[in-house]
């Protein structure tokens, strides 16, 4: 006999005796991936051999091993294995063995999915999901008895059923004629969606009755293409019900009249007019479809509120010239609609604007008769008085009035500065005022002669007859000897300036002969020849597209023009047809950036002139034209600042206030302004601090190896000391938005809050500008207050460049919750180029770093997409489209991110941060739009070396000149922690050095395509070349000049120009033009030690 038994790990499933010579079994509804045992027990003679087996396990089981079936009151599922173990899910009313599992569905299972989950020891599982439908099971009712009934409620709904009755007779049966019921359900149809264009509507039926408890969607009916009928929007629809595949035929359910509540599709418009005064007349009509009858018409012009069937208002009794808000609402009464629009009236009185107007002329007469009677007195004394008696103060209080003021030693300037500064500038304001506006002693007669007085730009400004330039060569008539300029001394050199006023139209023929009987070779312009809408100077040289033009006997033309963002410098030709000599070469410097009103906000920019202009000088020209518009107080300022530069160089020492005295007694109103003279000192503190900074590119990388030479013991370089030297400005200006407990949490690092002043601010309501191209930062216009309720804030600040103001914006990378602001930021500001410069391996995850989708993405009112991915070696160039979504306009931007600056502080190449720049600059050539965004993690450490990268490049090309502590001191003024460290500082001169390499012994630019490519030969090996490369395309020098020309700064290639011949001499015109600055009532410098 032999005993064969099957277990498991954990208990015994079957024993099962076997007799005979049989040696096989099988073993049925085994759980799926369930590892089991066996054993063979051989009895015999009372002996017993046991074999075990171990290591058998079974497959896991899928839904194809289960099979369904449904009989007339259950569905089942039944398998090989044992399906009793795998049931994991299921409802109370399931009756299962180890074969097979059933349920009967209740009522409420009808017209509902069953999902049931099947599960394995080894940890898969699958579901199986039936759908339980009408009509499923083919169910017999009995109901035994004599007048029995049967309620509808046991019946399945929508199902037809034979009723038949059967009668038992002694022990027979007979049955009854078969009746027919159709079992039915109430029905509720529901609208799901319109297309209000093509007047489609999708129907989805709902059903309702006892067999289905509650609401159930049954199969959509689909789209109905509904024509036009009596009324568009009335139609009769025939619906039809598809209860399941099974049935073969469709219900019929319901004959509907559909209700299409569509929107008006109409134009509205509105027209006003005056009936009488104070009264609005208001019509409206409209073309297009209401989709629906009835109209009727409400307006509200202030309180006042009118109803009619017809559009036409009238309103009476308004206010004299208010104006009013209209609001007029269309009301469709069937089906219900409305549509309301608005539009701003004014009333007017015709006889109040008369009456009005008549009081305003007589008012006028009055004033002008008053002016006229002044000007007749005027005149009268000025006929009966002379000259040498019209004083405004007596000669002893000219003097009397004058304060005694030390001269300043160098070592105590910026105290001194700072002394005077101090309780509102009160010392300032002391000296400026103590010193005479006219030393009276002075006469004046010459101005003020007929002949003479309309060569006056301003009455009461009028040189001194003593020191008055007397022109030579007139043609004899009276007063040909005038013009209104005078000598001016300088810090020891007598009449080294002539001070005048800006050329009339009628006198631009004077000014030419003071020039040239004087031989002056250098014009100082200190103005424009318009601001404000305001005539300031005439213009007295050739424009670029004339080129030469004759003023009386004198003949100028204009050789070269070059453009810089704070100046012009002109190269000009002198003839005089009345002598025979040669022509004689004039230099004319005029300074763009002195704003309309104040002074301008950076002294070292007048220190820059002043290098420019004395770098033209030449020791046999005769004195420097300095003039402005009336040829005093910018004259004025930029003479005391010459000549205090002087002193300062050559005795240590300055004495602003007795030149300042000086220059009064050589020409009324010198410095004319408190805020000039307070600008004197600021250009000489700033002088004394910080030095000048400025290099030649040709005479660059022998400066850098001597800043960068360390000196003996532990002595600082020159680099380490001209960093120290750096302001921090720390807290110079409030960052009082950007610390708010609102927008604490929207700044990355709490050390780099943007400035007050010059924050980016984010426009809350676009609605009014949806139609208007003109979205320019509109916030320059508006007050604190006003930016505070009408912005947003985001943690970026505007960034001066080169050619003009606000060209970047330094911002952190966005965080997540301010991607919407960022995208808002570049769409608002019209931003052509982000430059990212962002790493993201920095405690960020990429995903804190990426701020746009691979696909179309919203980011608020702003969808962003990806057009297109260029990957070079070191950045990656997008271009990405943006739409404004309630807008028709996009914009294309494009995104530079750079990739060699991971996890350093600086690049690993600088000339790859350099040819980065070099190609953002020649995408950005053809881009209406120059902002620039640039971004790091907190929007300074990195983004602060690529601006001051970007701009001193600019400034090599374009004047030959770096200086790398202006660009940087300038950056830090602008936002916090920008160039930081000294590694990052001299990172700026090892930049320019790989761009500007020296190759055997000669400077020149390292090879960059075409359209920013410079090169730096000597002048010898230029002048062997010039008779094979002739002169080709206009340029700012031409192409025998450019060999010293580039390396060489602006003002020495201007120089070689006279060495040039006539040919080869080409005017240049700038591709960009240079922005004002920012207007200030008075100086704003910040010093600091």
């Amino acid at each position: 006999m032999i005993e064969y038994s099957i277990f498991s790990k954990m208990y015994c499933i079957n024993h099962i005796p076997i007799n005979g010579s049989t040696y096989s079994h099988t073993v049925e509804n085994l759980k799926p991936c369930t590892e089991y045992g066996h054993n063979v027990t051989y009895l015999y003679g009372g002996n017993t051999i046991t074999c075990n087996f171990h290591g058998n396990e079974t497959v896991t089981a899928g839904d194809k091993d289960i099979k369904e079936s449904v009989n007339a009151t259950h569905f089942c599922y039944q398998s090989d294995w044992n399906i009793t173990s795998m049931l994991k899910m299921h409802y109370p009313s399931f009756e299962c063995d180890s074969e097979k599992c059933c349920f009967k569905p209740s009522y409420k299972d009808i017209c509902t999915t069953v999902t049931t989950k099947f599960s394995q020891n080894c940890g898969d599982s699958f579901s199986l999901t039936k759908y339980i439908t009408i009509g499923m099971y083919k169910r017999a009712f009995l109901q035994s008895g004599h007048n029995e009934t049967k309620m509808l409620s046991d019946l399945e709904p929508f199902t037809k059923y034979n009723c038949t009755g059967q009668l038992n007779v002694h022990n027979a049966t007979k049955n009854t004629d078969a009746l027919h019921v159709m079992v039915n359900c109430s029905k509720l149809i529901l609208r799901n969606n319109m297309n209000l264009y093509h007047k489609i509507i999708n129907l989805t039926i709902f059903t309702k009755c006892m067999m289905c408890i509650g609401s159930t969607t049954r199969d959509t009916l689909g789209a109905f293409k509904v024509l036009y009928e009596t009324w568009p929007y009335n139609h009769h629809v025939h619906l039809y019900l598809k209860l399941n595949s099974k049935l073969s035929s469709l219900h019929f359910l319901k004959h509907v009249f559909l209700h299409f509540l569509l929107e008006p599709l109409v134009n509205i418009t509105l027209t006003s007019s005056h009936p009488a005064n104070n009264a609005i007349k208001v019509k409206c009509f409209y073309k297009g479809d209401l989709n629906g009858p009835g109209v009727r018409y409400k307006a509200t012009l202030g309180k006042n509120i009118q109803k009619e069937n017809n559009c036409t208002f009238n309103f009476t009794d308004l206010s004299y010239s208010k104006t009013y808000k209209l609001q007029v609402c269309m009301i469709r009464i069937f089906p219900l609609y409305s549509y309301i629009f608005s539009n701003t009236l004014k009333s007017y009185n015709d006889k109040a604007v008369i009456g009005f107007l008549v009081f305003l002329i007589i008012l006028t007469s009055v004033a002008l008769l008053l002016v006229i009677y002044k000007i007749y007195i005027l005149k009268r004394r000025e006929s009966s008085v002379s000259g040498e008696n019209m004083m405004l103060i007596s000669t002893a209080n000219d003097e009397e009035n004058l304060l005694l003021v030390e001269p300043i030693m160098a070592e105590v300037l910026l105290e001194a500065y700072k002394r005077k500064l101090a309780d509102e500038g009160r010392l300032f304001l002391a000296e400026f005022q103590s010193i005479p506006r006219i030393f009276s002693r002075f006469t004046v007669k010459e101005a003020k002669k007929p002949c003479n007085s309309p060569k006056n730009r301003y009455v009461d400004i009028l040189p001194y007859d003593y020191n008055r330039v007397q022109l030579s060569t007139g043609n004899g008539e009276t007063g040909c000897d005038y013009i209104n300029a005078s000598f001016i001394d300088g810090y020891k050199e007598a009449k080294k300036y002539i001070a005048a006023q800006g050329p009339k139209d009628e006198t631009v023929g004077d000014f030419w002969r003071m020039v040239w009987e004087q031989q002056s070779s250098i014009i100082v312009m200190v103005t424009r020849c318009e601001e404000g809408n305001r005539v300031k100077c005439a213009q007295y040289w050739p424009s670029p597209d004339r080129e030469t033009e004759i003023f009386e006997e004198f003949i100028v033309k204009l050789t070269s023009e070059v453009h810089c963002p704070d100046y012009i410098i002109r190269r000009l030709s002198l003839a005089n047809k009345r002598e025979k000599s040669s022509e004689r070469e004039v230099t004319h410097i005029q300074f763009m950036s002195w704003p309309d009103h104040g002074v301008p906000g950076e002294p070292q920019l007048l220190l820059k002139l002043r290098r420019r202009v004395n770098a033209f000088k030449n020791f046999f020209s005769g004195p420097i034209v300095v003039h402005c518009s009336a040829g005093v107080g910018r004259t004025g300022t930029y003479i005391g600042i010459d000549a205090m530069m002087e002193g300062l160089e050559a005795e240590g020492r300055v004495d602003i206030y007795g030149y300042v005295v000086r220059l009064r007694r050589q020409r009324c109103l010198m410095v004319q302004v408190e805020a000039q003279y307070i600008l004197i000192h600021q250009a000489l503190v700033e002088h004394n601090q910080f030095g000048e900074t400025e290099i030649a590119l040709s005479e660059l990388h022998s400066t850098v190896s001597t800043l960068k030479q360390q000196n003996p013991g532990n002595e600082p370089s020159l680099l380490e000391e001209e960093f120290e030297r750096l302001p921090s400005y720390k807290n110079w200006r409030t960052f009082n938005t950007g610390i708010t407990e609102e927008n604490k949490k929207k700044n990355r690092s709490s050390s780099v809050i943007p400035y007050d002043y010059n924050r980016v601010l984010l426009k809350l309501d676009e609605g009014h500008s949806q139609d208007s191209e003109a979205d320019e930062d509109d916030e320059e216009e508006t007050s604190d207050e006003e930016d505070e309720d009408s912005t947003k804030y985001i943690n970026a600040s505007y960034i001066n460049g080169y050619w003009g103001q606000r060209a970047f914006i330094a911002a952190q990378t966005p965080l997540p919750d301010s991607v919407a602001d960022f995208w808002l930021m570049v769409y608002q500001k019209k931003a052509s180029t982000i430059v990212m410069l962002s790493d993201c391996s920095e405690g960020d995850q990429e995903s804190n770093c990426v701020y746009w989708g691979k696909d179309k993405t919203a980011f608020g009112d702003l969808e962003v997409e990806v057009t297109s991915t260029d990957t070079t070696p070191t950045f990656i160039c997008r271009n990405m489209l943006i739409r404004h979504i309630k807008r028709k306009e996009s914009r294309t931007v494009k995104q530079f991110q750079f990739l060699q600056w991971m996890n350093k502080e600086l690049p690993e190449k600088p000339q790859d941060i350099t040819d980065l720049i070099k190609e953002i600059k020649r995408s950005n050539e053809q881009s209406k739009s120059q902002t620039v965004i640039v971004h790091c993690n907190d929007g300074s450490s990195r983004t602060g070396i690529v601006c001051a990268l970007w701009n001193l490049l600019e400034s090599a090309k374009t004047e030959k000149l770096v200086d790398v502590f202006q660009v940087v001191k300038t950056l830090r003024r602008e936002r916090q922690s920008m160039v930081s460290s000294l590694e990052q500082y001299q990172f700026l001169y090892d930049a320019l050095a790989s761009v500007f390499p020296v190759q055997n012994g000669e400077v020149k630019a390292a090879k960059v395509p075409a359209a920013d490519s410079l090169q730096f030969v000597n002048e010898t090996k230029a002048e062997e070349q010039q008779a094979e490369k002739p002169a080709s395309n206009a340029s700012t020098t031409s192409n025998e000049q450019q060999g010293t020309a580039e390396s060489t700064p602006l003002v020495a290639v201007l120089g070689q120009e006279d060495k040039q011949e006539e040919s080869e001499k080409q005017s240049s015109t700038p591709k960009d033009t240079t922005p004002l600055e920012d207007t200030t009532s008075g100086p704003t410098a910040t010093v600091d030690v």
